[in-house]
C-alpha cells in the first residue's frame, strides 16, 4: 500500500505536481492558437488548393469549413478524456 503524505491545497498528486496545474492554462492557449493558424492558413490556400486538386470552390470551401466545426467537438472529448485518464506528464 502506498503512504498517505499531506497535500498542500492546490497540489495535486499527479506526477507534475503544481507545475502541470500552472501549465495547464498557457499549454491549452497555444494549443487553440496553433489550430487557429492551421484553419487561417488552410483558408489562405484553399483556391490554389482547389486548382491542384481539380475541385470546385465551394466543395474546398466545405472541406476547410469542416475541418474547423470538427475542431468544437474534439475540444469536448479531449476535455472529458483528460477528466476520465488524468493529466498525465509527457
Amino acid at each position: 500500500m502506498g503512504e498517505l503524505r499531506w497535500q498542500e491545497p492546490g497540489y495535486s498528486y499527479l506526477e507534475g505536481g503544481f507545475f502541470m496545474n500552472v501549465l495547464a492554462q498557457p499549454m491549452t492557449i497555444a494549443g487553440l492558437l496553433v489550430t487557429g493558424i492551421g484553419v487561417a492558413l488552410l483558408g489562405s490556400i484553399k483556391l490554389s488548393l482547389a486548382r491542384r486538386l481539380q475541385i470546385d470552390e465551394a466543395r474546398i470551401g466545405g472541406l476547410v469549413s469542416a475541418f474547423g466545426f470538427t475542431i468544437i467537438p474534439m475540444i469536448l472529448v479531449s476535455g472529458f478524456l483528460a477528466a476520465h485518464f488524468g493529466q498525465k506528464t509527457v
